[in-house]
């Protein structure tokens, strides 16, 4: 009975013991970092390490019940399990999305793939504006503590550009000539 009773107190132990030694992360030097890789057409940015599928049992208890607090109504949600804590990743409405836990199951960033169909307005308008001639056709974004950052690469014949977009300000991070599109 001693023992039954302790396995069940282990993972309220552990997730109460995580929350106490949790590091307050660097919003501004997160959203950089997550998006110096680059941008993949397949749109597999961001992946764990693990890419074995877990069971619910094997991810950290706080992790899940905050994902599940935030995702009421997502299916088909898969765990990934890394030496830096868990990712959370499904799709819904054409939208992968993917959502990264420390290894004490607190938030951490919230990374969003999509089509230029899904884009707000209001930031397709900005980019339309100053790029007219240029075609949107990939956009990631990143979210954290609030912050909203948009990943959009834009093209033009076989001139490309990657531009960040974060509280409506724009910045051109990277510009080339795609051989591809010759």
């Amino acid at each position: 009975m001693k023992n039954i009773f302790l396995s069940l107190l282990a993972p309220i132990a552990i997730a109460m013991s995580g929350a106490a030694f949790a590091q307050a992360v660097d919003n501004s030097a997160l959203l950089s970092l997550s998006y110096q890789k680059k941008i993949s057409p397949s749109y597999e940015l961001n992946r764990a390490s693990d890419t074995g599928i877990h069971y619910l049992n094997d991810i950290n208890l706080k992790a899940v019940r905050g994902f599940m607090e935030e995702f009421k109504d997502v299916e088909n949600v898969k765990w990934m399990k890394s030496d830096k804590g868990y990712v959370a990743s499904f799709v819904k409405d054409s939208v992968d999305t993917r959502v990264l836990y420390d290894k004490w199951g607190n938030f951490e960033v919230q990374f969003r793939y999509y089509l230029e169909n899904r884009l707000s307005p209001e930031i397709r308008d900005l980019v339309k504006s100053r790029y007219y001639d240029y075609s949107i056709i990939q956009i990631s974004e990143a979210r954290q503590d609030g912050v909203i950052c948009h990943r959009i690469k834009i093209q033009n014949n076989n001139h490309c550009k990657v531009i960040n977009v974060i509280k409506g300000e724009m910045e051109v991070m990277v510009e080339y000539s795609d051989a591809a599109t010759r």
